[in-house]
């Protein structure tokens, strides 16, 4: 990276600077030497104390316009920076929100799949005791008739394909951070429907022996109901509410 220097004012300056430094080396030599030991030297410490501090402001005032143009330097140079890194940064967030919105399809669609395996698994499985009943019966063998029909179905876990699928169509890729969080929102959007959820949650927390309590003068604790869902896994009930899963990606650089 190529080093840029900015002509610092004060190297141009520099002997008024030490003047300035060494004047108060001194006064700060004098204070430390200086003994009250009466009336007149009592009065001749206030008096110094009160010539320091405007000896500083005389220093504050002489480095103020250096201060403040490099200031505005400063604010121009960071300013310029940040107009050029906002779109970048925008970006950045457009694209983790898609690549986040594919993997989360992908995954829906994994799930889908999956199931469908484990139907197929399960029907498969429920056509091979069908048929070992059926030979059953036609040997006369009730006993294993009756045990085959009255079998229940053993549950068929879901293979692996889901994993095998995300692997191939959206794989994790190295730097990616992925953050879960259950969060809740009204169970819909249209303007009518969600007075309809504002009334069932209303209808499941005050009593209807108050009916000039209305929907406008209650708004839904969301962080009480976001740690419901996290509490919950989403499993958590609530008339009017939907708990989801939001999901946030990020790309790290390397």
């Amino acid at each position: 990276m190529t080093e840029i220097l900015i002509p610092n004012p004060l190297d141009e300056r520099k002997e008024e600077v030490e003047q300035r430094s060494a004047a108060a080396t001194a006064l700060k030599d004098a204070a430390e030497n200086f003994v009250i030991d009466g009336p007149p030297a009592y009065e001749l410490a206030i008096d110094e104390t009160r010539s320091l501090r405007q000896f500083m402001k005389s220093v504050r005032e002489w480095f103020a316009p250096m201060a403040d143009a490099a200031n505005a330097t400063h604010k121009a140079i960071t300013g310029r920076r940040a107009e050029i890194l906002r779109p970048a940064e925008e970006a950045i967030g457009i694209y983790e929100k898609k690549i986040g919105a594919y993997r989360a399809e992908e995954q829906r669609k994994a799930r889908e799949l999956a199931e469908q395996e484990r139907q197929r698994l399960a029907a498969e499985a429920a056509a091979v005791r069908e048929a070992e009943a059926l030979a059953a019966a036609d040997r006369g063998d009730e006993a294993k008739f009756d045990a085959l029909t009255q079998m229940e179905t053993a549950p068929v876990p879901a293979p692996p394909v889901a994993r095998t699928v995300m692997e191939q169509r959206a794989p994790k890729a190295k730097g990616m951070v992925e953050k879960k969080k259950w969060r809740a929102r009204w169970l819909s959007d249209h303007p009518g429907e969600i007075v309809e959820c504002a009334h069932a949650l209303l209808n499941a927390i005050i009593s209807p022996n108050h009916p000039h309590v209305t929907t406008n003068l209650i708004e839904p604790n969301w962080e009480a109901l976001e740690k419901l869902a996290e509490a919950t896994a989403g499993r958590g009930a609530v008339p009017g509410i939907e708990f989801y899963e939001e999901v946030k990606t990020t790309i790290r650089s390397r």
